[in-house]
């Protein structure tokens, strides 16, 4: 008779932390390498690798746009991959990369800052294919931290 509520509680026990962590998404840069996720939550935080949390997708008309928690807006997220403001590519997830790393062990996530007030979004150019030789993965959502962080 005891044998049967320990299992139950043991099973319960096991299957916490994994209800506890929401799902993540991975992102890559144009080299295959993991730089940032974004977590799949109420808020959809786009941390980088390290923890820090840089920005968030916001829903504007039908889109998502990705927010820095400063207000600005970087670009948006679109079928798997960040894009700037000029259509191109900047991170992907592993779907939508040509190749990935072996993804590194994250560092532990720093909280989230209350965001800044975005900044109306530009109307989104044409996409394109191609990987922004400009900006880079990391450097790029890092545009979105607070000053303070």
């Amino acid at each position: 008779m005891l044998l049967r509520p320990t299992l139950f509680l043991a099973a319960a026990l096991l299957a916490a932390p994994a209800l506890a962590q929401p799902s993540e998404t991975s992102l890559f840069d144009g080299a295959g390498q993991a730089r940032a996720y974004i977590t799949q939550g109420p808020q959809r935080t786009i941390y980088l690798w390290g923890g820090l949390p840089v920005a968030y997708l916001l829903n504007e008309y039908g889109r998502d746009s990705v927010v820095g928690f400063n207000g600005r807006h970087l670009g948006w997220f679109d079928n798997g991959t960040v894009r700037d403001v000029q259509g191109n590519i900047v991170c992907a997830t592993a779907a939508r990369s040509n190749t990935t790393d072996v993804e590194p062990v994250k560092g532990q996530k720093v909280v989230p800052p209350v965001p800044n007030v975005p900044q109306q979004g530009p109307v989104p150019p044409v996409f394109t294919l191609n990987w922004s030789q400009k900006n880079r993965c990391a450097d790029y959502l890092r545009q979105g931290q607070n000053r303070s962080d």
